[in-house]
């Protein structure tokens, strides 16, 4: 058998191999779901502004931006401000003061993994 086939052959293996790795991986190899249907998406856990005042420490840290609930608790110590700005905030609604500091890019990409729910529309602290 000529090299130049040999070869060809196993450029195709490979490409094939490596096309299953990637599907496994893609769609069995994960801790959550890949996609997110639009009622998962809607399911947001609604949480109580009472319930929200009660976490204003260190041990349990709850914020409320734009109407969700963050838990920035894990945070504290790595927030550029500190944590002392962050704590004194911490129980209440967060949101003019959140926008006099921080873009909406930081609210996505840097407290939206902390986002563990939101109040109501109607709630004002």
């Amino acid at each position: 058998m000529p090299v130049i086939k040999i070869r060809k052959i196993l450029i195709s293996i490979t490409i094939i191999l490596t096309t299953i790795s990637g599907i496994y991986l893609l769609f069995f190899h994960h801790e959550g779901p890949i996609f997110i249907s639009p009622i998962q998406s809607t399911m947001t856990k609604i949480i109580s502004i009472q319930e929200v005042e009660k976490h204003k420490d260190e041990k349990s840290a709850w914020t409320i931006v734009e109407g969700k609930v963050y838990d920035v608790t894990e945070f504290l110590e790595e927030h550029p401000g500190g944590k002392k700005i962050l704590l004194k905030n911490c129980g209440k609604d967060s949101t003019e003061l959140f926008h006099q500091y921080h873009t909406k890019k930081i609210l996505k990409n840097v407290a939206g993994p902390m986002m563990i729910g939101q109040v109501t529309s109607e709630a004002k602290l």
